[in-house]
């Protein structure tokens, strides 16, 4: 056992024999793999500085950014269902005031801890000198489905690729490998035999529950934790693992049950000198704080999941006689050469499945972190048809720090137009439903941002050479598969901008929802979270003034007093795609961000590190395939009355401008319910939320795709004048010629006539009309 003094004098040998790292105090090179106590002692060097005043600094910056940017209801004043989250951070903070701490790192993880504690994915502190090491146990662990045993039970696996360095480098690796694919019983990160004790699964769902924050849902915070983070933990968000070994319980070969302590590894990221860690972190000063500031060391936010150089993944595949489109998507954090590989990648999947005539399509969503809000939804718009109301609307919270910036034009034209709706709000967190023309200076916003139907700029759609990579995905209204061929894959890992795509896609039926996880019920699982329409930062904020050095500034926070330490917020709120919401009288219950939105399937199946190889990707979609053509309640029409010969659709809602229903079984007698038939609305109309098929609104004259709308319609009128001018011209002529005298004032009145007479009506007028019903 390695408990055993013998066997630890021998491991402490070793480490001296094979040259691994040990150093009392750091004086450590990059990618040093050290041991559990030497980077503790390590991290632990760096003391608070100069008594209590490092502590107040931090505490009163954190609220006041919160208290000046952040969003109340994304961690203060929580919606129901999820009102339990809700965190007074404020009272929290200022309890820090008092307490003693005995280094640096023990205090600015107790802040990191009431930060975490919110569960709000977009809300994140790192501490200072974190981005220097990565913890992680010498192998990872994986989730599976025992069909057998009808359960899920847990196993040692290889880390990911980007880690298995680590496995590789420290002492006694082979036995460590030994281990891969062995039954997990018990887990115990104390070392208690009461939690070994414990089903393996109920210890990592109460583990996730309490550290793991990705989502509001519990299944998707288990699936997180069993990918990554209970294995490998960024020290620049994560306390110090408590205990130098976490102990398993596992079975052997023989069936015999073994108990073992695994330990922690540090991986080193950086060259930190011997004795001087600090010197990483530093206190700002006024000699350092440009030059320091300025170029602060972010840490890497690697998506192990991910760790796929390409943007987007394809391939077609049979399955059981279908031929299945498969993509994946891997980030939507894209711009500049980033975005115009990701397009070109994207539309080449495209061009592919449609070249190749696949029947049916399932669109990989798990792991996508985030990302640009406009690129989600330009990728919505072009996979399912942009004939669709896409973007929601934003509302940006009122405070003084946000007038200054609008005084000094430092709001971008989404966030401008959100906050100027808020002009007249006083203690509201948010507006309701606020349907107004406002102005930005002079400019008219409603002139540029449609209000409720947005379907170009509200996210902005690039500017510079971007804008051209957005408008490759406008698409040509229809989506690339019908939805009763679509599905989507989800593990509750799709946060931010993927988080709208997939909220939205539910919320207008384009296609149905597999989540992959834990199956039961009871266990609530959100497709999608962390839904925010911009973030903010402590270092935009802290360089305002050295961008704009002609502007002096009365409304910025005092900045952390300390290198590296970072801050960053959802500084705008995402309504519902849903309006019909908005009349719900739960406060908050129309902010997409807490409206849950549930699968219409769960699957217990949980990827490896390994998961989007082509073999296992392959292996995984044959393990869901009957998901893709399986019928949901929501299009499932129960009565049968089909008539022979018929080749009608039994209607699923009494609505008018849609079509609905099953096809007629091939005997023509009645309706056949095994296939699905979604509802669809007729050309020109979308299915709302109410599921009634509503005229699509006109876009904006100010919108950057509005040519596209009103060129025909233009060149058809220029041509149509020249006609005229033509007609009339020739008949003057003539009329010359013959010397017979007219009066051309009638034939203008007569056109004019005509023009009055006529049914059609402007685009906007259309528009305005729409919004006003």
């Amino acid at each position: 056992m390695w408990s055993d003094p013998q066997i630890e004098h021998m491991i402490l040998l070793s480490l001296l024999l094979f040259g691994f790292v040990y150093s009392d105090v750091c004086g450590f090179e990059a990618d040093d793999i050290v041991t559990y106590e030497a980077a503790k002692e390590c991290i632990q060097s760096v003391k608070v500085n100069n008594g209590r005043t490092e502590i107040l600094a931090v505490t009163n910056s954190v609220i006041n950014y919160l208290a000046n940017s952040a969003y109340l209801d994304n961690y203060q004043a929580i919606p129901a269902p999820f009102t339990s989250q809700s965190q007074n951070v404020t009272d929290k903070l200022k309890s820090l005031n008092s307490k003693t701490f005995n280094n640096a790192d023990e205090f600015y993880s107790a802040v990191s801890e009431i930060i975490r504690s919110v569960g709000d994915p977009n809300l994140n502190f790192e501490k200072p000198c974190g981005e220097n090491f990565i913890w992680s146990l010498p192998l990872g662990i994986e989730a599976f489905y025992n069909k057998a045993d009808d359960e899920i039970q847990l196993r040692f696996s290889p880390l990911p690729s980007t880690f298995q360095q680590i496995t590789s480098n420290v002492p006694d690796s082979d036995d460590f490998k030994a281990l891969f694919g062995r039954q997990i019983v018990g887990i115990s990160e104390n070392n208690l035999d009461n939690e070994l004790q414990q089903d393996p699964i109920t210890y990592l769902r109460t583990w996730a529950s309490n550290n793991v924050f990705i989502s509001r849902s519990e299944a998707a915070n288990f699936n997180r934790a069993v990918q990554l983070d209970f294995a490998i933990r960024q020290q620049s968000s994560r306390s110090i693992p408590p205990k130098e070994t976490v102990t398993f319980r596992f079975i052997n070969d023989d069936d015999t049950e073994e108990d073992r302590e695994i330990p922690w590894f540090a991986w080193v990221q950086v060259d930190i000198p011997e004795d001087d860690l600090e010197s990483l972190c530093p206190i700002i000063t006024a000699e350092n704080q440009k030059s320091n500031r300025i170029q602060t060391l972010r840490s890497a936010r690697t998506n192990v999941m991910n760790a796929d150089e390409a943007y987007v993944r394809h391939t077609i595949m049979k399955v059981g006689g279908k031929k299945i489109a498969y993509l994946r998507i891997n980030t939507l954090d894209v711009q500049g050469d980033s975005l115009q590989k990701y397009v070109k990648q994207l539309t080449t999947a495209a061009n592919t499945f449609h070249n190749q005539e696949a029947t049916h399509f399932v669109l990989d969503l798990r792991t996508v972190l985030g990302g640009k809000p406009g690129i989600g939804l330009q990728t919505l718009r072009y996979l399912f048809g942009n004939k669709y109301p896409l973007y929601p609307e934003m509302d940006m919270k009122k405070t003084n720090f946000h007038t200054e910036l609008q005084k000094y034009n430092l709001l971008s034209r989404s966030q401008k137009y959100a906050y100027a709706k808020n002009t007249n709000l006083t203690q509201q967190w948010y507006s309701k439903d606020v349907k107004k023309t406002v102005k930005v200076g002079s400019t008219n916003v409603e002139s540029i941002f449609t209000n409720k139907y947005t379907v170009t700029q509200f996210f902005g759609e690039g500017t510079g050479s971007d804008a051209e990579y957005y408008h490759t995905l406008d698409g040509d209204g229809e989506a690339l598969f019908p939805p009763e061929n679509t599905l989507v894959l989800t593990d509750g890992i799709c946060t931010g901008s993927c988080a709208l795509m997939i909220k939205k896609i539910s919320e207008s039926k384009l296609a149905k929802i597999l989540a992959l996880g834990l199956p039961d019920d009871s266990i609530p699982f959100t497709i999608g979270s962390g839904v925010a329409g911009s973030m903010y930062s402590s270092d935009e904020a802290e360089l305002l003034p050295t961008l704009f050095a002609d502007i002096t500034f009365k409304q910025l926070t005092a900045p952390f007093p300390r290198n590296t330490v970072y801050l960053s917020w959802p500084e705008e709120a995402v309504y519902s795609y849903d309006w019909n919401a908005r009349n719900e009288k739960v406060a908050g219950s129309d902010l997409l961000e807490f409206r849950i939105e549930k699968p219409d399937f769960r699957l217990a199946h949980f990827p490896s590190y390994n998961e989007f190889t082509a073999k296992n990707i392959n292996t995984t979609v044959n393990s869901l395939s009957s998901y893709i053509t399986k019928c949901v309640s929501w299009n499932v029409q129960k009565s049968t009355n089909c008539t022979k010969g018929s080749d009608k659709k039994s209607p699923l809602y009494s609505v008018t401008n849609g079509i609905y229903g099953h096809p007629c079984a091939e005997n023509g007698l009645s309706f056949d319910t095994t296939k699905c038939s979604f509802m669809e609305c007729k050309k020109g109309y979308f299915l709302n939320a109410k599921n009634k098929c509503e005229v699509i609104p006109a876009l904006s004259p100010a919108s950057g795709s509005v040519w596209k709308v009103l060129g025909p319609v233009l060149i058809l009128a220029v041509v149509l004048v020249a006609l005229i001018a033509v007609f009339l011209l020739s008949r003057r002529w003539k009329q010359k010629k013959e010397k017979t005298p007219r009066n051309l004032s009638e034939d203008y009145q007569k056109i004019n006539d005509e023009d009055e007479d006529g049914d059609e009506t402007s685009l906007m007028d259309h528009a305005d009309e729409v919004q006003t019903d």
